[in-house]
């Protein structure tokens, strides 16, 4: 599925709002494109799901969503914060 980034992540949130988009982060969809193997739920639940984002899914919020913080982010973990 070929996507377009307005800036608005898998899981629904707005990456352009991360003081780290567009600097030391392009958005998940293409970190993950760059980075495989980066592990998100949510991105591979979209994918599977064929929607753009979780906003898009008619069984929103799922369990997936809920269970998870408003911190999660694997990008950030593992391109950013790890590397401070």
């Amino acid at each position: 599925m070929e996507r377009k980034d307005y800036g608005v992540g898998a899981c629904g949130k707005a990456c352009f709002g991360c003081i780290h988009y567009g600097e030391k982060c392009l958005g998940c969809f293409a970190e993950m494109a760059a980075n495989p193997e980066l592990e998100c739920a949510f991105y591979h639940c979209v994918e599977k799901k064929k929607v753009t984002h979780c906003l898009q899914c008619p069984e929103y919020p799922c369990d997936l969503h809920k269970s998870v913080t408003g911190q999660y982010c694997p990008i950030y973990v593992k391109k950013i914060r790890e590397t401070k």
